[in-house]
């Protein structure tokens, strides 16, 4: 992951995200990544889009929303099998808040696919059995933030 992505506020003009990409253009390779004043991921916007909008829009107004993204706690394998590779150059990486904390780039994932080919059939399948199990407990964790959620809102409705 990439910590140093570029990143603006949702309230930034199109004119200060360009100044911020043209300051530091080695952290915007794809995409600027549009963020609240509390981190949270916002949206997305190309770079081609970025530098093709009006100066005085709003970059929170023409991000794309509802953006994919990959835990910061995903394993490798989930990583690699992510859907959104086929439409995507970078995944944004936000913590379990939707906190944004970098982004992936795909050919770091090819990378990482590289050396999942290179490993014998053992160590592919104790990754498999590790890469399961992180699965199994995110999907656990969700499970028990919306129980928790569900009883506390119950809570406070009496």
């Amino acid at each position: 992951m990439d910590p140093t992505v570029l990143a603006v506020a949702e309230t930034a003009s199109v004119a200060q995200a360009v100044e911020h990409f043209r300051r530091t253009p080695h952290h915007g390779v794809y995409y600027v990544y549009v963020v609240s004043d509390d981190h949270k991921l916002v949206g997305v916007i190309s770079i081609r889009e970025l530098l093709a909008a009006r100066p005085e829009q709003l970059a929170g107004m023409i991000a794309l929303r509802d953006v994919e993204s990959l835990p910061v706690r995903a394993g490798w394998e989930s990583m690699i099998a992510h859907p959104a590779w086929n439409r995507f150059h970078a995944l944004p990486v936000v913590e379990a808040n939707s906190r944004f904390v970098g982004a992936v780039r795909y050919e770091s994932i090819r990378r990482l696919q590289g050396r999942f080919a290179e490993m014998g059939p053992t160590e592919q399948v104790a990754r498999t059995g590790v890469a399961l199990g992180e699965l199994y407990s995110l999907g656990l964790r969700g499970l028990f933030a919306w129980a928790a959620a569900a009883v506390q809102g119950s809570e406070q409705e009496s």
